[in-house]
């Protein structure tokens, strides 16, 4: 009887509800298309000379636009290099859960622990001048070429660890520490999907595409061979 009173007798209050109905639908497809949502906090330390220097974490960056297939996603993502002109230099545990294209981290320096989400997906990723990527630091990437960059100190365990796409690893220099878990997922899958690792010969690069039996190839950012 109620029902048939809404629609029959008082038309006027299906009206409203279906006004108030189209109102719920814009607001939920405004919060998926909305930008990028980023959280700071504020990371104080001392320096080397014991002076108290402040730089600014990604505590928390959200961007997950409305989509069929991860690979309909055409977007950059670049983290900021400052915040309220303060650098932004820290990736904090669990901060970042994206899904884009290409990932560029900019300025940053450490990614702490699970930073990176293992729900964010990405095809490509930039490490720009990132020194330590601690254990668990970056799980999971749809990339198939990672370069590690020359300002990469530390590689802690288990990073690019739950991934079945990556093929070349180009290191531009050699890390003072490579965790040797680093891409074990890959290698423990199958004999026939090796990694082919790039990069200075006589170094810890190349001693770790060694100690894990994966092809090694010398290679010179300089030149690209």
């Amino acid at each position: 009887m109620i029902y048939l009173y809404i629609i029959i007798i008082n038309p006027y209050i299906k009206y409203i509800c279906f006004i108030i109905l189209l109102m719920v639908s814009s607001t939920l497809v405004a919060c998926q298309n909305d930008k990028i949502e980023i959280e700071y906090f504020p990371y104080i330390f001392e320096d080397e000379y014991g002076k108290i220097v402040t730089k600014y974490a990604v505590k928390r960056m959200f961007y997950r636009p409305e989509y069929k297939y991860f690979e309909d996603v055409n977007q950059e993502i670049v983290i900021p290099e400052t915040y309220n002109d303060v650098e932004v230099t820290y990736l904090l545990p669990n901060s970042i859960n994206i899904i884009t294209h290409r990932l560029d981290l900019n300025k940053i320096k450490v990614i702490q622990k699970e930073a990176i989400s293992t729900f964010s997906t990405f095809y490509e990723l930039d490490l720009g001048e990132v020194e330590i990527i601690e254990e668990y630091g970056i799980l999971y990437t749809r990339c198939k070429t990672i370069t590690i960059p020359k300002s990469v100190k530390y590689i802690g365990d288990y990073n690019f660890y739950f991934t079945g796409y990556i093929q070349d690893v180009f290191f531009e220099g050699n890390p003072e520490y490579i965790a040797p878990t680093v891409f074990n997922f890959e290698r423990n899958q199958s004999s026939s999907k090796k990694i082919t690792i790039y990069g200075p010969s006589g170094g810890t690069v190349e001693e770790f595409a060694k100690i894990n039996n994966e092809k090694f190839e010398v290679w010179d950012p300089a030149t690209n061979k």
